[in-house]
């Protein structure tokens, strides 16, 4: 056996323990991108989580390049009476649904989907603050359907506001949520 054994064995062991360290680095990059991406529509606290999504994941939106979009995956529905509790988190920022600024909504006239089974859309702030989140509202009860599919703007967040705090058969599924923003 020569001399130089035991040195060849140190470097390649070296060599073996070098990738492995660069890997390791590449895969926290990656977790923490993704983790900086996450999307999460909760409950008060951060519990339940009721929908995920990643902004790099579909942030295309054909319309407008200056437009994200993130459709969500669902984890659970949340009680319209508890929709009022609902947040929305990225990256440590928290915003409560219904307190965000110049919040509006209206009934998706659309989807054509039938009264038992509603495509509502929320949206808050102006210009590059904006945001629109689509929600489906299963078992409201018909004359509340008939009274949101009238109204729009803050008329009609006030009106689901009330099928809030009087409605706990109906569940809603978030479903997307679209930013007004720069891509970076």
């Amino acid at each position: 056996m020569s001399d130089l054994a035991p040195f060849v064995a140190a470097c390649i062991r070296d060599k073996v323990v070098l990738d492995l360290l660069e890997e390791n680095e590449r895969l926290r990059a990656v977790i923490e991108k993704y983790e900086y991406n996450a999307v999460e529509v909760t409950g008060s606290a951060g519990f339940p989580v009721y929908s995920s999504g990643q902004f790099n994941v579909d942030a295309s939106y054909e319309e407008s390049d200056e437009m994200w979009h993130i459709s969500l995956d669902q984890k659970s529905g949340c009680k319209l009476d508890e929709l009022l509790n609902v947040e929305i988190r990225k990256s440590g920022a928290v915003a409560k649904l219904l307190d965000l600024e110049e919040c509006g909504g209206f009934v998706d006239t659309f989807s054509g989907n039938q009264s038992a089974d509603i495509d509502i859309v929320l949206t808050a702030g102006v210009g590059i603050a904006c945001i629109e989140i689509g929600i489906k509202v299963e078992g409201i009860a018909e004359e509340r359907w008939q009274s949101l599919s009238r109204l729009t703007g803050s008329d009609f967040v006030a009106c689901l506001a009330t099928a809030c705090s009087t409605t706990s058969a109906a569940t809603a599924f978030f479903q997307y949520i679209l930013v007004d923003g720069e891509r970076k």
